[in-house]
């Protein structure tokens, strides 16, 4: 079923919507965080393992190394997405559930859009890709919080209990 069409995806349909990266600034401002949600009570689409944080309303996943290493953290009140190319073996790693498929192109130099019940665009990363289907959801507000990117850490000091992620796990590039 196309994205736009899925009835499990209209919650996002003129609401604000938080796109919650795993990044370790949840973890640094996570007072300022639970104030934000309290607050503007947006629906939340959640990257990767940052549920000890957030119950997010929907959660993408798109890297299979991540998931296979980080979906036991799925909490069963979220609308699951994943990689649409993904295969039901995948997913029941960590999921049995219904899920949405979210089929995307994602390539340097493709203009970002919506055709065909496909995303398009040069994402580069799951939360950028989040922030793109809430604009096709036609969201009224886009918010965004620990899509921290690139650490200014060196390799050196990620060894030494420095992180990017608030999991405790690196897998981004250094400040090289």
């Amino acid at each position: 079923m196309e994205l736009v069409k899925n009835p499990q995806m209209q919650k996002m349909v003129k609401k604000h919507v938080l796109v919650v990266g795993a990044g370790g600034t949840i973890k640094e401002k996570e007072k300022e965080i639970s104030s934000f949600l309290e607050r503007e009570q947006p629906i939340t689409i959640g990257i990767n393992k940052m549920t000890e944080f957030v119950t997010p309303h929907y959660h993408l996943w798109t890297n299979r190394q991540r998931y296979r290493d980080l979906g036991s953290c799925i909490k069963k009140e979220s609308v699951l997405m994943f990689k649409g190319s993904w295969s039901k073996k995948i997913i029941s790693k960590h999921y049995k559930g219904k899920y949405v498929p979210v089929h995307y192109v994602d390539h340097k130099g493709v203009p970002f859009g919506y055709e065909d019940g496909v995303v398009k665009g040069y994402f580069r990363t799951a939360g950028n890709l989040a922030i793109m289907i809430a604009h096709v959801m036609n969201a009224s507000k886009i918010s965004i919080i620990g899509m921290d990117g690139f650490t200014l850490h060196s390799t050196q000091d990620l060894g030494k209990g420095k992180n990017q992620h608030c999991y405790g796990k690196g897998y981004t590039d250094d400040a090289t």
